[in-house]
């Protein structure tokens, strides 16, 4: 999990020329991680593992945002 959040603080560090990450995905030869940041005083990051027949950026933009907006306010870059 560790190496995730770094990776992701990398990408960050490209915000000022591509704009604000949205998601990084990470695929392994067994699973996909979606890390998210998160713009929350209590949270950073959300980590989240898929199968890797699953359709990430569906699953991530149309169930998971929402969700996220709905229980904690708008956390989450828009795309």
């Amino acid at each position: 999990m560790i190496k995730s959040v770094l990776q992701m603080k990398t990408a960050e560090d490209f915000e000022s020329k591509l704009g604000n990450v949205i998601y990084t995905l990470i695929l392994y030869s067994k699973l996909k991680r979606v890390v998210v940041p998160l713009e929350h005083p209590d949270f950073s990051v959300l980590l989240v593992s898929f199968d890797n027949s699953a359709n990430h950026d569906d699953i991530t933009v149309n169930k998971i945002f929402p969700l996220l907006r709905k229980w904690l306010g708008n956390i989450v870059s828009q795309a």
